[in-house]
């Protein structure tokens, strides 16, 4: 293979050649914004010629779950990448929503979260939201305490952090 094209939306494309000798480590091309798969790395693939999506971090997130109060409860994303937004849909639960879909609905994904007080002997925990199941476009997860005597309970989770791998 002596070089790889690819094309922009604007009907102009970029091309890479091969180096002038074997590399003595494995080529990476970072792919721009315009290809619909911003950050995403590519490297040379196990058969001689062919290129292959490398896997690692596709999105991640922080964001804070509990701002306002009562009904009035909203989400303050902080800093993302891939993540276009979070949603609240009910107390203590949360949709990401991608900025770029994920090539598949098979990605995993981990998160934890603070909580905003200091009570004693409690914690907060994030689970899978069970009646959804996660899509190439989005997921729902949900935060919840544990706290001694007062067993488990829905909470609106103060600092959240995701991290999406594929």
């Amino acid at each position: 293979m002596s070089s790889v094209k690819f094309k922009h939306s604007s009907g102009n494309s970029m091309a890479i050649a091969a180096p002038a000798s074997n590399p003595s480590s494995n080529l990476e091309i970072k792919l721009p914004s315009t290809l619909g798969a911003a950050g995403n790395v590519i490297a040379n693939g196990t058969t001689p010629g062919t290129l292959e999506f490398v896997s690692g971090v596709r999105a991640w997130v922080t964001f804070e779950g509990n701002s306002g109060s009562g009904n009035n409860v909203s989400v303050t994303v902080n800093a993302s990448r891939n993540v276009s937004s979070v949603t609240r849909t009910a107390d203590g639960v949360y949709q990401i929503n991608f900025t770029n879909n994920m090539a598949n609905a098979n990605y995993s994904w981990t998160a934890v979260a603070r909580r905003d007080n200091n009570v004693s002997n409690a914690f907060d925990v994030v689970s899978w939201w069970p009646e959804d199941t996660k899509s190439t476009s989005s997921f729902r997860l949900r935060t919840f305490y544990v706290a001694g005597s007062e067993g488990v309970g829905t909470h609106n989770g103060r600092l959240v952090q995701v991290i999406v791998v594929s």
